[in-house]
C-alpha cells in the first residue's frame, strides 16, 4: 500500500468557494474515509478550597430601588408601517447583579424568555401590535423616544418569582406591574412540573393582566384576533419534516399572517406552537440564545391553545409535541394521558401520526423511533439524535447524525452535532458539508417563501449573489414588513449559521489538521465582518500580540446573561483567564441552565466548565426530570456513589439499562473485585451500543485474567459485529497486531496491521510498517515508511530515511531530501523538530559538523551527558578536532565523576589512535572496561566504542562491537546507525543486519 500525500489545499480551496456561495455540482452527501482521533474527556475540576467570593459588579446599573438580580429588557412603543398597526420593541437582556448577587439566584435562559415573550405574546395576540425582539436579531428602532419602560424577571432561590413591568429608567422609574409567578427555582432536584407552572402562569397574565398594563404604558389596541374554527397551513407535515430552518421561517411567517387576517384557530395555534419549537431545535447551537426565544414562544402558543381548547385533545397532544422539542419528557407523557382521556369523548378523532413519535423520545425508546412512519421519520431521526448525542457516544452519535442528514441534509443542527464527534473523520467531513449545503440550497428555499419583497428577489436572483448579500436584501426588507417573523430574523438565523459553521472549519484546519489558513482569512471574514464575535475567529488567526487584543475585544464583547453550554469555542477562550470563583463568565453557565435534557446533557457532557458540586446538582436535576436517563444517572454512580448507592442496585436490574449507565455501574464493581458483575454489565452495554472504550474495558479485564483468548474473542467480535466509526476499528486492529508481534506470530498480526494501515493514522502505518519488518517484507515496510513521512512530516519526517539507513535499501537520496525539507518547514513555523532528532538525521547523512552542533543544543536543553559525548563524537567523526577536545574537557568536567569507565575508554583509544589506524592496537584494556559496566548498560558502551573506532578509519574492528548492539535488539536511531556504520564495517554499502 502507498500512502498518499494529504490533498489540504483541495478541501481548503473547496470551502472557500462554498462560503463564496460559488456554485459547486455534484451535491449530495459528502463522503469521506471514516477516521478517529480519541478526543479528550474533560474531566470536571473539584471545587477549590477557599475560593474566593469577590463581588466585581458589570458595568450596567441597577435602577435605584430595584433588585440587582433583576434580568431586565427596554421596551419600547413606535408607530407601524404600512398595516398601521403599533410595533412593540424589546430590547436584549441585561442584568446589574455583582457575581455574589447571581449566586443568590437563577437566571435559566428558557424561565427569562418565557417573561419576555409573554410581554411581546400580549401585545402581539391580545393588541393586535406587530413585535420585534432584539433577542431574535430583530432589527429595532433604537430611537430613545419610543422607550417607555422595561419589562423584568427576578428569580431569587427558594423564594417567588416575579415579573415587573416599569415605566420610565433610573430614579424616575415607576413599577406598573408586578405579578407573582410562583416558586420556580429550587436549589437542587426541580419540582417536576415548575417549569410547567410558570408557563400556565405566564401566559394567563399575556390573556389577563399584561394587555391592560401595556396600555398604561401608552399602547393602544390594534384590529382584534377573532376565533374560528379553520384549517391550518398546507402542507404542514411535510414542510416541518424537511429540518430546514427557513422553511420552519416560512411557516410561522404563514401562521402569524393568516391568523392576523382571518383569526385564529385551533391548527393554526397548533401550527404555531409546533412550528416555533422545531425552530428553536434548529437553532439551539448558535451562538445567542434565540432559541430559548423560539422554544418559549412555542410553549406559550401550545399553553394558549389549551387555555382555549382545554376539552381538545388536540390541545394537550401540541403540547405534548413541544415539551418533548424542548426536553421535558415527563411533561410530555403527561399531557399525552390527558389528550387520550380527552380522545374518549371524542372516539371519531385520529390522533395525529407523530404522537407515537413523541411518545418514544419521551420514554427513550430507541427501538419504537425506529418503527416511526415514513411522514414522521424525519422527526423521529431528529428525536434519536437528542436521545443519542449525550454523552458523545462514538456509535450511537454518529449513526443518528447520518441518519438524520441523510434525511434532511439542511438540518444544520445535526451537522453541528456531527462536528462535536470524537472521530476526526467525521468531523471533518460535516465541517465541509455544513457549508456546502447552505451554498447550495438557501437561495432556493428563499424563493419558496411567500410573499418574498422586491429587494429580496433581486439579491437572490443577482449573479454575485451570496450569504451577505442575501442577509443585507432581509434587513432592508426588515424595515417596511410588519409581518411575524421580520426578515431581519431570518437574516440572523443565516448569520448566525454562517458564523458557526466558518468558526468550526477554521478551528478544525488550524487545531486539528495542523493546516495553515492565514491566508484564507480574508475571503472569510467579510461573512462574520458584522457579527459581534468576529474576534473569536481573529483570535485564532491573528498574529500572537494580534491575538491577545482579539481576545481582549471578545472578552469585551461577551453578552454575560446570554452565556450557554453551546458557545463552546469561546467558552474554550473564556476558561483561559483561570478564574477560580463566582467572577468567572463560566460561572454564569451554571446560572443559565434550564431544567430540560439538553441543556443538562451538554453541561454534562463538557464538565470541565463547572465545580463538581454544581455538576453534581445538574445531574440530580436531570435524573428528577427523567429518570431514564443514561448519562444523568452514570454521572451520579461515578461522582455521587455513595448517595444512590441503593438506587443503584435497582437501576443495575433494569431491562433497558441504557450502555452509558451499564459501563458507570460496571467501573463501581470491578473497583469493589466484583468482576463477574462487571462483566455481566459491560457485555449488555457492549451488545447494546458497540463503542470501542466498552469493549475494551470488557477485554481488559481478560486480559488482566490472563485470558488471552477471550480477550482476543472480545475484539474480534468487535471488528466483525460493529460498524467502523472513525479510527475505532484501527485501534483494536493495532491492539492485536501488536500482541501477536510480541509472540513473533507476524504472519497471524498481518492481516490486522494492514487493514489499521488503511485508517492512514500514524500511530496505524507505524505498526503495519514493524510488522512488514518483522515478516521481512521490506518492500512493504518501506511503503509505510514513505507514507508516514510524506503523509505526515511534522512527526514523522525522518521516518523513510531512517527506514532506508535501517536497511540499506530505498530511495536515500529522496528520504533524506525530504527530511530535510521538513526541518527547514518546521522551522519557519517557529515549531521546530527535537534538536537530538536532527542531531542523529544529520549523523547519519554524513553531516558531522551540523549533528554535533545539534547534539550540544539537545544537550543545552536538557543537561544530559548522552548529547554532551555524542556532540564529541560527530565533532570527532568530521575531523573538528578542536571542537571535539572543547567539548570533551567539557563533557569529562561535568561527568567524568558519573560515568569514569567512558572517559578511561576515550581517553585510551585517542591515546592509541596510531595504533588503531595501523590495525596494531589490542583491544583487551578497552573490552575490560566494557565488560565491567552493568550487563543492562553495556550495550550502549559497546556502541560507542564502535563509534569512536569507526571515527579513526577502522570500521572492521567496530564488526563486533556493532554486532554485540545488534544481538541486543535496540531500536530506533542507534538500529539506524549501528547497521548503517556495520554495514561500512563488512565492505557492503547494501546489506541489512536484521535485528
Amino acid at each position: 500500500m502507498i500512502i498518499a500525500k494529504k490533498q489540504t489545499g483541495r478541501v481548503r480551496s473547496i470551502v472557500i468557494v462554498v462560503f463564496a456561495i460559488v456554485a459547486i455540482s455534484g451535491a449530495g452527501l459528502y463522503v469521506v474515509k471514516n477516521l478517529r482521533e480519541e478526543r479528550a474527556r474533560l474531566r470536571p475540576v473539584e471545587e477549590p478550597a477557599g475560593a474566593a467570593k469577590n463581588d466585581d459588579s458589570v458595568t450596567l446599573a441597577a435602577p435605584e430601588g430595584t433588585d440587582p438580580l433583576e434580568v431586565r429588557s427596554a421596551l419600547a412603543f413606535r408607530p407601524g408601517g404600512e398595516v398601521g398597526q403599533s410595533v412593540v420593541e424589546l430590547g436584549p437582556a441585561a442584568s446589574a447583579a455583582t457575581s455574589a448577587e447571581v449566586a443568590r439566584g437563577r437566571q435559566g435562559l428558557l424561565e427569562r424568555e418565557l417573561v419576555r415573550q409573554g410581554i411581546l405574546l400580549a401585545a402581539r395576540d391580545e393588541l393586535g401590535a406587530t413585535t420585534r425582539d432584539t433577542v431574535l436579531g430583530e432589527a429595532v428602532s433604537n430611537d430613545p423616544r419610543s422607550h417607555v419602560g422595561y419589562v423584568s424577571s427576578l428569580i431569587p432561590r427558594g423564594e417567588d418569582a416575579t415579573l415587573f413591568v416599569r415605566s420610565g429608567e433610573g430614579a424616575a422609574h415607576e413599577t406598573v406591574y408586578q405579578g407573582n409567578l410562583g416558586a420556580i427555582a429550587a436549589r437542587d432536584e426541580a419540582a417536576p412540573d415548575a417549569l410547567a407552572l410558570l408557563v400556565q402562569q405566564v401566559e394567563a397574565l399575556s390573556r389577563q393582566d399584561l394587555p391592560a398594563t401595556l396600555g398604561k404604558l401608552g399602547l393602544s389596541k390594534g384590529k382584534a384576533i377573532t376565533w374560528g374554527e379553520f384549517d391550518g397551513p398546507a402542507a404542514l407535515e411535510d414542510r416541518l419534516s424537511t429540518l430546514s430552518f427557513p422553511e420552519v421561517f416560512g411557516v410561522i411567517r404563514e401562521v402569524h399572517a393568516s391568523i392576523r387576517k382571518q383569526g385564529e384557530s385551533a391548527a393554526r395555534l397548533a401550527a404555531l406552537a409546533r412550528a416555533y419549537a422545531m425552530l428553536g431545535v434548529l437553532s439551539e447551537f448558535h451562538y445567542r440564545p434565540a432559541h430559548k426565544a423560539y422554544k418559549a414562544r412555542a410553549l406559550l402558543y401550545a399553553q394558549r391553545l389549551v387555555a382555549k381548547q382545554a376539552t381538545r385533545p388536540l390541545a394537550f397532544w401540541t403540547r405534548a409535541y413541544v415539551w418533548a422539542l424542548v426536553g421535558r419528557p415527563q411533561e410530555t407523557i403527561a399531557d399525552l394521558e390527558r389528550a387520550g382521556k380527552r380522545l374518549e369523548s371524542e372516539p371519531g378523532t385520529a390522533s395525529p401520526a407523530w404522537v407515537p413519535v413523541i411518545a418514544a423520545a419521551a420514554h427513550g425508546d430507541l427501538d419504537a423511533l425506529s418503527l416511526a412512519p415514513p411522514e414522521c421519520a424525519n422527526l423521529a431521526s431528529l428525536f434519536r439524535l437528542t436521545l443519542c448525542e449525550y454523552p458523545a457516544s462514538p456509535y450511537l452519535t454518529n449513526s443518528a447524525v447520518n441518519e438524520v442528514v441523510k434525511r434532511a441534509p439542511e438540518c444544520y443542527r445535526a451537522i453541528d452535532a456531527g462536528c462535536n464527534a470524537p472521530a476526526l473523520g467525521e468531523i471533518r467531513a460535516m465541517s465541509t458539508f455544513g457549508p456546502q449545503v447552505l451554498a447550495q440550497t438557501l437561495a432556493t428555499r428563499l424563493r419558496g417563501l411567500a410573499a418574498i419583497p422586491a429587494e429580496i428577489a433581486a439579491a437572490l436572483d443577482a449573479p454575485s449573489s451570496d450569504s451577505v448579500a442575501i442577509v443585507s436584501a432581509l434587513e432592508a426588507a426588515a424595515a417596511k414588513d410588519d409581518a411575524e417573523l421580520s426578515w431581519s430574523a431570518l437574516a440572523s438565523l443565516i448569520r448566525e449559521t454562517s458564523f458557526v459553521q466558518i468558526t468550526r472549519w477554521i478551528y478544525l484546519n488550524k487545531f486539528m489538521l495542523s493546516v495553515p489558513i492565514d491566508d484564507q482569512w480574508p475571503v472569510m471574514q467579510r461573512f462574520v465582518a458584522d457579527h459581534p464575535y468576529k474576534p473569536l475567529l481573529e483570535s485564532y488567526l491573528l498574529p500572537p500580540a494580534q491575538g491577545d487584543a482579539a481576545r481582549d475585544r471578545l472578552r469585551a464583547a461577551v453578552s454575560r446573561p446570554d452565556l450557554e453550554s453551546a458557545q463552546h469555542n469561546l467558552l474554550e477562550i473564556l476558561k483561559r483567564d483561570s478564574f477560580s470563583d463566582s467572577r468567572s463568565p463560566l460561572h454564569m453557565i451554571s446560572l443559565h441552565l434550564d431544567h430540560d435534557t439538553h441543556d443538562l446533557g451538554l453541561f454534562l457532557r463538557d464538565a470541565a466548565w463547572s465545580r463538581m458540586s454544581t455538576l453534581v446538582s445538574a445531574a440530580r436535576v436531570l435524573t428528577a426530570l427523567d429518570p431514564q436517563t443514561g448519562i444523568g444517572r452514570a454521572f451520579l454512580v461515578q461522582n455521587d456513589y455513595d448517595r444512590v448507592h441503593d438506587q443503584a442496585e435497582l437501576w443495575a436490574k433494569e431491562q433497558k439499562l441504557p450502555a452509558v449507565l451499564a459501563v458507570a455501574l460496571a467501573g463501581r464493581y470491578q473497583a469493589s473485585k466484583d468482576e463477574t458483575r462487571a462483566i455481566d454489565l459491560l457485555e449488555h452495554a457492549a451488545n447494546l451500543v458497540p463503542d470501542v472504550d466498552t469493549v475494551e474495558k470488557l477485554a481488559n479485564i481478560y486480559k488482566s485474567k490472563g485470558q488471552m483468548d477471550r480477550w482476543r474473542r472480545v475484539l474480534d467480535n468487535f471488528l466483525t459485529q460493529a460498524p467502523p466509526t472513525g479510527l475505532d476499528h484501527a485501534k483494536v486492529q493495532v491492539d492485536l497486531a501488536n500482541y501477536l508481534m510480541s509472540q513473533k506470530k507476524w504472519d497471524e498480526a498481518w492481516p490486522y496491521a494492514q487493514d489499521a494501515a488503511e485508517s492512514w493514522a500514524g500511530w496505524a502505518i507505524t505498526c503495519a510498517q514493524e510488522c512488514a519488518e518483522g515478516r521481512n517484507d521490506l518492500d512493504s515496510a518501506e511503503k509505510y515508511a514513505q507514507g508516514l513521512s510524506q503523509r505526515y512530516p511534522d512527526q514523522a519526517w525522518a521516518q523513510w530515511y531512517h527506514f532506508c539507513k535501517t536497511y540499506g535499501r530505498g530511495d536515500v537520496e529522496s528520504a533524506y531530501a525530504l527530511g530535510k525539507e521538513a526541518i527547514a518547514e518546521l522551522e519557519r513555523k517557529s515549531t521546530p523538530a527535537p534538536a537530538r532528532e536532527r542531531a542523529y538525521f544529520h549523523w547519519l547523512g554524513g553531516e558531522y559538523k551540523t549533528a554535533s552542533i545539534e547534539f550540544e543544543a539537545a544537550y543545552s536543553l536538557e543537561k544530559k551527558g548522552e548529547d554532551l559525548f555524542l556532540a564529541v563524537l560527530t565533532a570527532d567523526a568530521g575531523g573538528d578536532t578542536a571542537r571535539r577536545d572543547r567539548l570533551f574537557a567539557d563533557f569529562e568536567t561535568k561527568f567524568g565523576a558519573t560515568t569514569p569507565k567512558t572517559v578511561k575508554i576515550w581517553n585510551i583509544i585517542r591515546a592509541a589512535s596510531d595504533q588503531i589506524k595501523q590495525g596494531k592496537f589490542d583491544y583487551k584494556p578497552v573490552d575490560e572496561l566494557v565488560e565491567s559496566t552493568s550487563a543492562e548498560n553495556r550495550w550502549y558502551t559497546q556502541y560507542l566504542v564502535g563509534q569512536m573506532i569507526r571515527n579513526l578509519g577502522r570500521s572492521k574492528d567496530a564488526m563486533k562491537y556493532y554486532k554485540a548492539v545488534q544481538a541486543r535488539g535496540v531500536k530506533g536511531w542507534i538500529k539506524a546507525l549501528v547497521n548503517d556504520s556495520a554495514r561500512l564495517g563488512a565492505g557492503d554499502s547494501k546489506t541489512a543486519f536484521a535485528l
